[in-house]
Formats: C-alpha cells, sequence, structure tokens
C-alpha cells in the first residue's frame, strides 16, 4: 500500500479515537495513543506521537489539545484549549 495512504489511514483513525476523547479528563497518554496505533495495523512508538498528533492537528485544522503528564483530547470548552494553551506558555 502507498505510504501517503497509509498515513492518511492512521491519521483519521487518530482523529476519530481523540474525537471519542472529549475534555481534558479524558485525555489519552501518548503511550495509550501508539499502542491504540500498533494495534490497529499502525506501528508508532509513543515517542512519535507528538509529532504526529502536531501534523495532524495544523493539517486539519482541528481542536486536539494537550496537558502535560495527562496527554492530548479534543478541546470542547475554551476552558480546555485555554489549560492547553497555558501549559504550552509554561513550557517555553
Amino acid at each position: 500500500m502507498e505510504k501517503k495512504l497509509i498515513t492518511i489511514e492512521r491519521d483519521d483513525l487518530l482523529v476519530e479515537v481523540l474525537k471519542a476523547h472529549k475534555g481534558r479528563d479524558n485525555a489519552l497518554s501518548s503511550r495509550d495513543i501508539a499502542r491504540m496505533l500498533s494495534d490497529n495495523g499502525f506501528p508508532t512508538l509513543s515517542e512519535s506521537v507528538h509529532g504526529i498528533v502536531a501534523t495532524v492537528m495544523f493539517e486539519r485544522h482541528l481542536p486536539i489539545c494537550s496537558l502535560s503528564r495527562k496527554g492530548y483530547y479534543w478541546g470542547i470548552t475554551e476552558e480546555d484549549i485555554t489549560m492547553a494553551i497555558d501549559d504550552l506558555q509554561g513550557k517555553a
């Protein structure tokens, strides 16, 4: 199968899973996301998850958020998004 098609299918699965994890209380860790992708035929290291999520978020303009020590989630409230921004600014 063509690499581009595989990447699109992997990214579609990632979006589907994150949409099911709405709000920061339902965040998935990088390890959980890597395991889920790998279990579904897309071998992924937890160290690669950040880059994959960042690319999908920017290319598709999606409200995917993250918090240190919690993981990734679908932002549904202004507070979800503000907390993610504050977390990123705290790292800077």
